[in-house]
């Protein structure tokens, strides 16, 4: 049995910070879903919805239908960063996420190639509400 999740993520804009500033192109979804990689196919969809947070009008709803034994990545929304990190710089990600189902989430940072390693990896236990 599949079952469908959605998950809202509006964006804080979504912001990676480093020195000096924010590493993420269009976290505010203010040109869309350019730069970002979205759900498609039998395991998940999105698409561009109004966010009724203050100062942040747009989100990305993702609909994950992930499969029996499916990684916990199946389904990812993404960008690249378009900067270099130095090995031990701090990092810090913000983004405001809910999910009216309540459905788990996770947030990383990973290398975009072989062997794909996790800098930065953290759970959300996602509510109906809007979380930080």
């Amino acid at each position: 049995m599949r079952l469908a999740l959605t998950l809202a993520v509006c964006l804080l804009p979504l912001a990676v910070f480093a020195q000096p500033g924010n590493l993420i192109t269009n976290g505010d979804f203010a040109n869309g879903t350019a730069g970002w990689s979205i759900p498609s196919g039998g395991r998940g969809s999105a698409r561009l919805v109004d966010c009724d947070l203050p100062g942040l009008p747009k989100a990305i709803q993702v609909v994950a239908k992930p499969e029996p034994g499916d990684s916990p990545w199946a389904v990812t929304l993404h960008t690249p960063l378009q900067a270099f990190l130095d090995e031990g710089q701090p990092l810090t990600i913000k983004l405001w996420a809910r999910s009216p189902e309540r459905a788990p989430t996770a947030v990383f940072l990973e290398q975009a190639g072989e062997p794909y390693a996790k800098s930065v990896y953290g759970k959300m236990e996602l509510t109906p509400d809007w979380r930080e």
